[in-house]
């Protein structure tokens, strides 16, 4: 059980790292839809972006602790032998529809934002694909504030971790 305990360890740990690199992000994402100015929302688009772009130390740091959750997550079912139980498959597919939907909720409209406001914004999924800046468009800006739901991010991230832990804690099924 050591083995365990100590995989245990390392995936706490490295949620408490992933949520510790996404805080500028939650906060960036609740001041946005208060701010008009264009180039203080481009500062915070920029400081937001640093917790995720990979071309940043901080960017790299969140990816790789990112691979290191979802490898401890799969290998801790593993070494406990709670494979055959329903809960860590939930939570597999749980996790996923996180991601994604934190991406649909708020990757696509802060990078909409970004070409809004004629900033370098990223197209395509998988590797970021960036584009040069295009001429700002108030219309477009606004229609990416009114995409970007923060209290909607905040119910899935908190939510679905809330479900998460329970699921790990609980091990219900």
């Amino acid at each position: 059980m050591s083995i365990y305990r100590g995989l245990v360890y390392v995936h706490v740990l490295s949620i408490l790292v992933l949520l510790l690199c996404h805080g500028a992000a939650f906060t960036v994402t609740y001041v946005l839809r208060q701010e008009r100015r264009p180039e203080r929302m481009g500062v915070m688009l920029d400081l937001s972006l640093a917790s995720f772009d990979s071309r940043r130390a901080i960017g790299r740091i969140f990816w790789i602790d990112f691979l290191v959750v979802v490898g401890s997550g799969v290998a801790l079912p593993i070494a406990g032998g709670w494979w055959r139980w329903w809960w860590p498959r939930l939570s597999v597919a749980i996790f996923i529809a996180i991601t994604r939907g934190m991406r649909q909720l708020g990757g696509l409209p802060l990078s909409q934002l970004r070409r809004s406001l004629g900033l370098p914004w990223i197209a395509g999924r998988g590797k970021p694909d960036w584009r040069e800046p295009e001429a700002p468009d108030a219309a477009a800006m606004q229609a990416a504030l009114t995409r970007l739901r923060p209290n909607a991010l905040t119910a899935l991230g908190v939510g679905g971790f809330a479900v998460l832990l329970w699921l790990m804690m609980f091990k219900p099924f």
